[in-house]
């Protein structure tokens, strides 16, 4: 009889992260334009908001 349980999500996960010699550590990361394009126009609003709320802090409001 076995008895073992079903591996739910998260042992699944778990089992993709971990092999034999230990963590997983190859990533693999595809940039398109579009990926690219979106983290560039990210990054730009962040550097907007931050120079706002400084000047903003600064001013004493």
């Amino acid at each position: 009889m076995n008895n073992t349980k079903p591996k739910g999500k998260l042992q699944q996960l778990l089992d993709n992260l971990i092999d034999e010699e230990g963590l997983k550590t190859e990533v693999t990361v595809t940039l398109t334009n579009s990926t690219l394009l979106r983290a560039s126009l990210f990054f730009f609003a962040t550097y907007i908001t931050v120079k706002c709320v400084s000047a903003l802090v600064q001013k004493g409001l």
